[in-house]
């Protein structure tokens, strides 16, 4: 029986000097408080996104300049996901500071060539007259948000 307990005890010791220290889930990603001003590639208008997150080791947290931001559900649970008026941005759980993007409606321009309906005549020969006018349509714009670190972290 003596011999029985002894070895409860040594099975019970090695079995809790087994488990590992407690670590940080993603030892290569960044934590702190970093900032972004992100131009709008593509954009008619000078449309600029501008802001700061937080990441810490569970979760991360954005403040967007021109827009209150709440959290939603993300299209993909390795991804952190915030809509901040009509920006969304999604920070992937591994390294959410170096592999953040960002999503936005906007304007951009656009061409069309229309007959407007009269004749040149040149030469003898009747052509079309053709104008050119510029226009603007909704798009999506998508990027990768670039950051800097703020501040010691």
């Amino acid at each position: 029986m003596r011999k029985c307990a002894t070895l409860v005890i040594i099975g019970f010791a090695a079995a809790c000097a087994t488990i590992a220290p407690r670590t940080v889930p993603y030892p290569n990603a960044q934590f702190g408080r970093f900032a972004f001003i992100e131009p709008v590639a593509g954009s008619s208008r000078a449309l600029v996104i501008e802001g700061e997150f937080v990441v810490t080791p569970d979760t991360v947290t954005v403040t967007e300049k021109h827009a209150a931001c709440d959290p939603i559900q993300p299209p993909d649970l390795r991804l952190f996901s915030y809509r901040c008026g009509d920006v969304t941005f999604s920070f992937d759980r591994r390294d959410p500071a170096r592999r953040a993007q960002y999503t936005v409606r906007g304007q951009r321009l656009a061409m069309r060539t229309r007959w407007d309906g009269g004749f040149v005549f040149a030469g003898g020969t009747a052509t079309r007259r053709l104008t050119n006018e510029e226009y603007e349509v909704e798009a999506t714009f998508t990027g990768r948000l670039h950051s800097t670190p703020v501040g010691s972290r």
